[in-house]
């Protein structure tokens, strides 16, 4: 029960902008991931504390929390949507510490997931979070090909806040 809310903590506190609050959350789940041997909340804690070191201008460690848990994802997570939101993150750092081929690569491998029949809001969220790892590598042509992509996936969502995330974004690349 604590570790999950240790867990719950670092993604909320993540969200508030509150980086080191985060970052305490994250450790003491990874920490207690590990003496529960809980997989499964240790890879998301990793890849989310991951994300949260990249938000806090350390991407060297951002990036090797990243990769330590980046075989175990599929494994541990499947193909659903916290499996999209860990690697979007390896990605996302990957492109901005000079690992641009590997994050277009990952981002590759994934986007085939959307062909098992995903719901709209799925596919949405991928090329949403995988376009932020194009923008930060500077690939502008696949990153307008993914906003048209997500675009397309979200006709039938009714989200207007989704909606002008896409379209700040695209108005920023273009």
């Amino acid at each position: 029960q604590t570790l999950r809310i240790e867990y719950e903590l670092g993604r909320w506190t993540l969200q508030l902008n509150e980086y080191s609050k985060a970052t305490a959350h994250f450790e003491k789940a990874i920490s207690l991931a590990s003496q529960l041997a809980q997989t499964e909340l240790m890879v998301l804690s990793q890849m989310t504390h991951g994300l949260s070191l990249f938000m806090q201008g350390q991407p060297g460690r951002a990036l090797a929390n990243l990769e330590a848990s980046a075989p175990k994802i599929e494994q541990y997570l499947g193909r659903g949507i916290d499996a999209v939101r860990a690697y979007s993150y390896l990605a996302m750092v990957r492109s901005q510490t000079g690992h641009g081929q590997d994050a277009a690569a990952l981002g590759a491998q994934v986007e085939s997931w959307l062909a098992e029949g995903r719901s709209s809001q799925y596919a949405a969220l991928f090329y949403h979070n995988f376009c932020a790892s194009y923008i930060l590598s500077w690939d502008l042509e696949t990153a307008v090909r993914l906003i048209g992509l997500c675009e397309s996936k979200t006709r039938d969502v009714p989200s207007f806040t989704f909606s002008c995330t896409v379209l700040d974004i695209a108005g920023w690349v273009q």
